[in-house]
């Protein structure tokens, strides 16, 4: 299973996700799509872990090393976490991150993304409903 990210920077040549504690990085290339624009695939079993819940950064790379973060804006009624996928075992799912508003990719096993994802949802709402 993949999931398809799709940019409209002409420079970049690449997503580089990376773990929030640095100890995993992907890079995957990105490539023309019909519309102008650029589309990579990510792999979703390369995101996964069996045990930890893993947080992905996502950056456009026009270079090895040097990135910049993705801040797509999704619709104002939308859950934190704004795209949601399953496999068999794991759960995944995207957000903008707090600090940044650039985009986090959320691995975990399954039932523990669910806790993961509708906790911070959740909080996420109440704070909108204050």
């Amino acid at each position: 299973m993949v999931v398809t990210l799709r940019t409209a920077s002409p420079d970049a040549k690449l997503l580089q996700l990376s773990t929030r504690d640095g100890t995993r990085s992907l890079d995957v290339p990105l490539a023309q799509d019909g519309d102008g624009g650029k589309r990579a695939l990510v792999p979703l079993a390369a995101l996964q872990d069996d045990e930890l819940p893993l947080r992905w950064d996502v950056r456009l790379g026009v270079a090895q090393g040097q990135g910049q973060h993705l801040r797509p804006v999704p619709a104002s009624a939308r859950p934190r976490h704004f795209f949601r996928a399953t496999t068999s075992t794991h759960g995944f799912s995207a957000y903008l991150s707090d600090s940044a508003g650039s985009l986090v990719l959320l691995s975990a096993p399954l039932e523990r993304h669910a806790r993961i994802a509708d906790g911070e949802d959740a909080r996420a709402e109440f704070t909108r409903l204050l």
